[in-house]
């Protein structure tokens, strides 16, 4: 019995400075904890301030792009869903593809990537370098010396083929854009 004293005294010895290290530990855990969350809520509360729009725009106008980013510019920077807000630009028939960013502390910054079309397919929709059509509503009477391609239902798959074949046979010589006679 004469030996386990010891061992006691010396492991209560032990446990009290354990609570007190531990208790000053968990201070300074409440402490970085509440640090954290301060932090969390100011870097949460920071407004877009700036829209910086990256691109050559010939076709869609930096209104269009604008009031696209309008409906998400109410989130914080770190509350925005880039990804949304890139598949909603990408839904604009001029955007052929963007990339939406943030650069702290409080800028937006948007790349776009316009459609470059190749000709015009029928009365309503354009052909773009990569053989897709696309239909945007507006710059059409702007084309209307592009060369025109017509396609009817009866021409099928050959139609197809004969596309494919006249987009890269044209896609080399397409170095600009041509403009009005």
């Amino acid at each position: 019995a004469r030996g386990v004293a010891p061992f006691i005294l010396l492991s209560t010895t032990l446990a009290r400075r354990l609570l007190r290290r531990g208790w000053q530990r968990t201070k300074d855990l409440e402490s970085a904890g509440y640090g954290v969350v301060q932090a969390y809520h100011k870097v949460n509360a920071q407004k877009i301030e700036t829209v910086q729009i990256e691109g050559t725009l010939s076709y869609v106008s930096e209104t269009d792009i604008t009031e696209a980013v309008n409906r998400f510019v109410s989130a914080s920077l770190v509350a925005i869903d880039l990804d949304l807000l890139k598949a909603d630009l990408e839904t604009q028939p001029w955007i052929s593809q963007g990339t939406v960013r943030r650069e702290w502390p409080d800028r937006l910054v948007i790349q776009v990537e316009e459609e470059q079309p190749i000709a015009r397919w029928n009365d309503t929709q354009l052909l773009n370098q990569q053989g897709q059509i696309f239909s945007p509503e507006s710059a059409l009477d702007q084309l209307q010396f592009w060369p025109k391609l017509t396609r009817s239902v009866r021409d099928g798959f050959a139609g197809s083929l004969t596309l494919k074949r006249l987009t890269l046979t044209c896609q080399p010589f397409v170095l600009s854009t041509p403009s009005a006679i």
